[in-house]
């Protein structure tokens, strides 16, 4: 009703927090589809109001949506990109809040360390200072236990569990009581987790929503449960959060929610050592996970030059130019709209609602439904031009062709070699991360060191 007020008001203000909204309620259901689409029309919409607001809104919940995709570097570097443009205009302490919390989850999904959580957290403990505000506190809590801090993590939680109650019904409770959930589980604070325990169960199918993801509420109840020895509701809430996981279809987060159950698959291994070989046939790729022949193409030999770097970032840009010498750079050509084109696309869509508007009142079908097809071929466009959150899609820029290309090109290598040797593909997809820089991150119970040999 929101979303219908505001666009028959000509209104994006409106229509956008109806699409806030909207985004985080299929989010939370772990309707990835539903949400994507509806972030798309918050992106674009963002686009056309001049309010700096929403494109940061925007730019965060796009970087949520790329960290469940497995797109850890991107969704850093968006975070980044989104605080450096709020900086002007919001206050410090809400910023750099945002910042910890969306590094603390990150880190605690990925089980990779963010060398720039140190320096934010101790800013925003700064900040915080004598405040009691429960839901600042429980952030904190995640940032110090994910930095190894403990008793730091204990004190944070012990002062947000003065006002639980007001966390169960503030804003962003379910995150809020999610994450106080997740660190009293995991330094064991038994009486924490029985207070929070039955607050939390009403949303055991749910993600938290918004721009705010830890693990499933399913999982933290699992390990609140595992921490009180009820291994019956353990084992249940464990299996339920990785339910949620796999609906969202989220790799990452379905590994996590495996290894915190306990339940992480033990891969078998005789060596932690694989080789590539140049024949004549082509490239051969040796490993634990299997051995797979395949013929010369420009995405195996991107995907050979990321392996042979062993954990080292690749630019994309380079990659690009494998084989065929160095890529030229071109200058970003400016953004596809400027602001005389934006008022137009603004203009233009308030006619279409009006008219759509009026052929519905005068009963006219035929209208309406071409002013709807315009209308949506309009928007079309206009994604099309716009970027991640929202921002201007620039035009000619060489190093974002070079990571589509690359993505894609590298993605259709691996499914070849899956083709022929199906573990070591699943190696490869779960382990090979691409983006503007590339590089193979494997989980350190499966990596593999790789070696290039003379046929």
């Amino acid at each position: 009703e929101i979303i219908e007020l505001g666009e028959r008001l000509v209104r994006p203000e409106v229509a956008l927090l109806g699409y806030e909204w909207k985004f985080g309620e299929r989010l939370g259901q772990a309707d990835i589809e539903a949400a994507e689409v509806a972030l798309r029309r918050l992106e674009l919409y963002a686009h056309l109001t001049p309010s700096p607001h929403w494109r940061f809104a925007a730019g965060l919940r796009r970087a949520c949506m790329l960290c469940l995709q497995d797109d850890r570097e991107g969704a850093l570097q968006l975070l980044t990109d989104a605080v450096r443009a709020a900086e002007g205009w919001l206050h410090p302490g809400e910023i750099y809040g945002i910042e910890l919390g969306f590094r603390s989850f990150t880190a605690f999904l990925y089980g990779v360390p963010d060398p720039a959580m140190p320096e934010s957290y101790l800013r925003n403990v700064a900040i915080v200072g004598d405040l009691t505000a429960p839901f600042l506190h429980a952030g904190l809590a995640l940032a110090a236990w994910v930095l190894g801090d403990q008793e730091a993590a204990r004190g944070h939680l012990s002062r947000a569990s003065l006002g639980i109650e007001t966390v169960a019904v503030g804003l962003e409770s379910l995150f809020a009581l999610n994450v106080c959930g997740l660190a009293a589980a995991q330094i064991g604070d038994v009486r924490m987790a029985r207070t929070i325990r039955p607050l939390l169960e009403p949303y055991a199918g749910r993600l938290t929503a918004s721009g705010s993801i830890v693990v499933p509420v399913a999982t933290t109840l699992g390990l609140i449960s595992d921490l009180l020895g009820d291994r019956g509701a353990a084992q249940r809430d464990h299996q339920r959060g990785l339910a949620v996981a796999e609906r969202a279809g989220s790799a990452v987060m379905v590994e996590r929610c495996r290894a915190l159950a306990g339940a992480a698959p033990s891969v078998e291994r005789t060596s932690g050592h694989a080789t590539i070989t140049r024949s004549d046939d082509g490239w051969t790729l040796a490993s634990p996970f299997g051995v797979a022949t395949l013929e010369e193409s420009l995405g195996l030999r991107q995907l050979i030059a990321v392996l042979g770097a062993n954990g080292r970032e690749v630019a994309a840009l380079d990659l690009a130019g494998t084989g065929a010498g160095p890529v030229a750079v071109q200058s970003d050509l400016g953004p596809a709209l400027d602001a005389q084109a934006k008022r137009a696309y603004r203009a233009r869509i308030a006619d279409l609602r009006e008219e759509i508007d009026d052929a519905e009142d005068m009963n006219d079908p035929d209208r309406a439904s071409r002013a709807r097809w315009e209308l949506d071929t309009l928007l079309e466009e206009l994604g099309r031009a716009v970027g991640l959150a929202g921002r201007d899609r620039p035009q000619g820029a060489t190093d974002e062709r070079a990571r589509v290309n690359v993505t894609r090109s590298v993605k259709r290598a691996i499914t070849a070699v899956g083709a022929l040797a199906p573990e070591l593909g699943a190696h490869l997809e779960a382990s090979v991360r691409t983006g503007r820089q590339c590089r193979y991150q494997p989980d350190p119970a499966v990596g593999l060191t790789w070696e290039f040999t003379s046929a």
